[in-house]
């Protein structure tokens, strides 16, 4: 059917859709700011940061909305979220938990 015969919908667009996760804890981080970056086969398909309620040697909580655009994901693929800090000598990363997202 073609559009400029349809009486029902006009202008109708799909938007590339997301998944979204919320990871939520405690860090004893420097400044209380952390790292995250979400990785399926080995690949980053989403990083950012994110700042704990206190910096370290105290815990702060966290909660952290992830938003990965559909695009960037491989179907049926397993991902995991990689919560680190940076050492602020160095540069490094440090203090990493990998963690699977269902």
């Amino acid at each position: 059917m073609k559009e400029d015969s349809q009486q029902a919908f006009r202008d109708v667009k799909v938007a590339e859709s997301t998944v979204t996760y919320t990871v939520t804890g405690k860090a004893s981080v420097f400044e209380g700011t952390y790292q995250y970056a979400v990785k399926q086969n080995g690949k980053v398909v989403a990083e950012g940061f994110g700042t704990a309620s206190k910096g370290g040697p105290e815990w702060g909580t966290f909660t952290q909305k992830i938003t990965i655009p559909s695009s960037k994901l491989t179907k049926n693929q397993p991902l995991t979220v990689e919560l680190f800090e940076i050492d602020q000598e160095s540069g490094e990363m440090k203090n990493k938990m990998v963690l699977p997202l269902k």
